[in-house]
This record gives structure tokens, C-alpha cells and sequence, in this order.
């Protein structure tokens, strides 16, 4: 996709176009827009982040309004957004699992770390399933990747994962 578009500022707002077919595919209402990872933009529109995503060129829709600080894209996983030095979670199918509560998230295979640093509180996510499977009332979870791990098998039942969960 990059290497399709280029960005367009027109009354002192950005946006971007295809050169190809001199189609304007994100319209210059954004203070800024980036490009990320081959699906689309992440604009701003008064010191708050959206997402816009693209299909081909043809069809670009705005996937996550402008509301947060910061949106951070992983392709594997989906979008950690902040809000007033919070994170949240918003998975791949755009639906929200965490919301903004939390000063860290912590990405790991399909599992979500998230701390709470004010009440030293921890506790972890299930992105396959879509829901916390360690709740948030324990004082540490280790979040060193040696200590957090999932066997590798074809068979689910025969998964398992190891977690260090320290009390202070």
C-alpha cells in the first residue's frame, strides 16, 4: 500500500491519496496521518489517535475514532490504546477485551499482561478466548518470558501454562 499512496494536505489538514488512479483514499481532515503496517492509517484529529483501515485501495473506513492518547498497532494481536496514561486492549476483530485501567500491557503469544501499578495489582488475559483468565487481585504476576509459556501441541487438552504468581 505505501508504495500506492502519498500523503495530501489541503487547508492545513492531512490525508492521503492513491497515485495510481489519483483517488483520495483518507480525506485531509486529520492534523496527521501515518501510514502503518500495509492495512491503513493512524490519524490524529485534536491531539487524539484513530484508525482508519484499507481495503485495496478501494474501500478505507475508519475503524477506531479519534478518542485515544496513543494507539500502538501489533499485527498478530491487534491495538493497545491509552487514554489518560491508561491502556486497553482492542483485538483484531476491532471489539474491545481490556479497557483503558491499566499503566501496562504486556503482549505475549496470545496471553495479555496487565498491571496495575497504583495497586501493584496483575493479572492476565486470554486472547483466544476473549476474556481474563487470571483476575487482577494478585500483587505480581512475572512477566519474564522464561517464566510464561505455553507447550507447544497439536492437542488443547494437552496444553498447559506455567505461571509464577508471587505474593508479597
Amino acid at each position: 500500500m505505501e508504495e500506492r499512496a502519498i500523503p495530501l494536505k489541503s487547508n492545513n489538514l492531512w490525508g492521503w491519496a492513491d497515485i495510481y488512479n489519483a483517488k483520495e483514499i483518507v480525506e485531509p481532515k486529520y492534523d496527521s496521518v501515518f501510514y502503518y503496517y500495509k492495512k491503513g492509517f493512524i490519524v490524529i484529529k485534536n491531539k487524539k489517535s484513530g484508525v482508519i483501515e484499507c481495503d485495496n485501495y478501494n474501500q478505507c473506513n475508519q475503524i477506531l475514532e479519534p478518542l485515544y492518547d496513543d494507539i500502538n498497532y501489533y499485527p498478530r494481536h491487534g491495538y493497545v490504546t491509552t487514554i489518560n496514561d491508561k491502556k486497553g486492549f482492542i483485538n483484531k476483530e476491532k471489539s474491545i477485551l481490556i479497557d483503558n485501567l491499566y499503566d501496562k500491557i504486556i503482549l505475549v503469544d496470545e496471553f495479555i499482561y496487565v498491571i496495575n501499578n497504583e495497586k501493584f495489582k496483575s493479572g492476565v488475559y486470554s486472547m483466544e478466548d476473549k476474556k481474563q483468565i487470571i483476575s487482577s487481585n494478585y500483587e505480581i504476576i512475572s512477566i519474564e518470558y522464561e517464566h510464561f509459556w505455553k507447550d507447544r501441541t497439536e492437542d488443547k487438552e494437552k496444553a498447559f501454562i506455567k505461571f509464577d504468581i508471587f505474593s508479597g
